[in-house]
């Protein structure tokens, strides 16, 4: 390592080349301010029943510490891989040891710097340091999307890691096990921890256009391969039920992004699966550590269907993104001019997510029925938040569209992002948790007003925009 190149990629975390395109950011932010507001709340918690209470009693700040612990890693590791992938870097000499240093000592500093406010609440030293490195861990697995040139077992391991470590880190109770586990054992999680980390920045360059091509030539070969056998023959019928519309739902020329291939049979059934092994991992691991499944699946209800209705929104913007499809559409000259083509693009979009967030509210309303999260009557006012909250922030990426050029990608993640992470505390903690609150039935439909207004909104800016339009996806 040469430290006056290291110092150099260091001074690049204070400059705008590290805020530009990092979506992390603004999560980042709002996690830790909402983790500064209910600190005061924790202190009073710990004076009373000591550290261990803390971790008891769902603490607020524990779920912002966490993901504060997770978000801030991603920002760091995500302009690592930003310089590192970029395509001058081979070109410049030492460009790539210098900001793994870089990368390296500050996600260093930054565990230290997390477990900082436990260690002050009285959690034991080696503890504080295992969660801290552990959510580092998780955050920076978070980052390093794409070919990096590793083994396909150490990318893969970290691809099963990422999600559960995610979730369990939203449960506070869970955490104990690792703050207050013996100190070799919290050395050991530190020591697996920063091992994955490290790993997960390794990048060879050459090695990993090898695997982007041998993916390529994959893809390649399963298109083309003969589509007949038993499999298929069995698959067919269930293909057709997965794909099948109605009639009053006509099958428009729309960009990829946008254009929905399963029917409303098919969404019922993926949203119903992506809840469902959300809500089983849970009780699944607390039976696996002694308690009862029954017990832990509906104590942990509320916030595993938050959480499994939020991952579909985490792609909520990506038809803004993706547009390499836009000028074949655009030129065709179907939609009479720029302003019929975006008012399209947006009603497209809007007809996709009223169809979604209906579906995920059906969904929500029967298994929280059926769990007995929510007595019946309380059924529509969960239905209507639900709805209200998915298809709002579903449209929060399109808000950037209101100061700036359409072209900011990373700024248009950050806001789909953002709007997920609303939603899932929004049914996890006050709708679902206990019946709708006050707050949240508020907090509903005025995310439901945002997408009215930003459906509305959206065209006009979006017609009266220049189009920085790409075909290359990583443009």
């Amino acid at each position: 390592m040469k430290p006056r190149l290291a110092a150099a990629a260091l001074r690049n975390y204070a400059s705008p080349v590290f805020v530009r395109e990092n979506p992390m950011l603004a999560s980042a932010g709002c996690m830790l301010a909402a983790g500064a507001i209910s600190a005061p709340k924790a202190a009073a918690i710990v004076a009373i029943g000591g550290i261990q209470a803390l971790f008891l009693h769902r603490s607020m700040f524990l779920f912002f510490w966490w993901y504060v612990a997770f978000y801030v890693p991603a920002c760091f590791t995500m302009h690592y891989w930003r310089q590192v992938r970029s395509n001058l870097a081979t070109a410049i000499p030492d460009l790539k040891s210098a900001e793994l240093s870089a990368v390296a000592i500050t996600l260093v500093i930054l565990t230290a710097l997390f477990a900082i406010p436990l260690i002050g609440f009285g959690a034991p030293i080696a503890g504080a340091l295992a969660l801290a490195a552990l959510a580092m861990a998780t955050g920076a697995a978070f980052s390093s999307g794409g070919a990096t040139g590793q083994a396909k077992g150490v990318t893969r391991l970290r691809g099963l890691l990422f999600l559960p470590v995610m979730f369990v880190g939203s449960q506070p109770h869970y955490l104990a096990y690792v703050v207050f586990a013996p100190a070799p054992i919290a050395l050991l999680i530190t020591g697996l921890a920063v091992s994955l980390v490290v790993s997960g920045l390794r990048y060879v360059p050459a090695r990993a256009a090898s695997q982007d091509e041998a993916q390529a030539d994959r893809a390649d070969r399963a298109a083309a391969a003969p589509r007949t056998g038993a499999l298929r023959t069995i698959l067919r019928p269930i293909g057709r039920i997965m794909t099948w519309k109605p009639g009053f739902m006509p099958v428009q020329p729309l960009p990829a992004m946008l254009g929905i291939a399963l029917g409303p049979i098919g969404l019922l059934i993926v949203t119903c699966i992506q809840i469902g092994v959300l809500l089983l991992y849970m009780p699944a691991f607390a039976w696996i550590t002694g308690h009862d499944f029954i017990a832990a699946l509906i104590k942990q209800a509320p916030q595993s269907i938050g959480f499994g209705v939020a991952l579909g929104l985490f792609g909520s913007g990506q038809w803004l993104i993706s547009r390499g499809d836009w000028p074949a559409l655009y030129m065709a000259g179907r939609y009479g001019g720029r302003s019929g083509f975006a008012a399209a693009m947006v009603r497209a979009f809007r007809t996709n997510m009223i169809e979604i967030s209906l579906i995920n509210a059906l969904v929500v309303v029967t298994v929280a029925l059926s769990l007995g999260v929510v007595t019946p009557i309380q059924a529509i006012p969960v239905a209507f938040c639900t709805f209200g909250a998915v298809f709002g922030a579903s449209h929060a990426p399109a808000l950037p569209l209101l100061w700036r050029e359409l072209g900011g990608k990373g700024v248009t993640l950050m806001f789909a992002m953002a709007g997920a992470f609303a939603v899932m505390a929004l049914l996890g903690f006050g709708v679902l948790d206990h019946g709708p609150a006050l707050w949240a039935v508020g907090c509903a439909a005025a995310l439901f007003a945002l997408g009215i207004v930003m459906s509305l909104l959206a065209p006009g800016r979006l017609a009266a925009m220049d189009w920085p339009i790409e075909t290359d996806p990583a443009g």
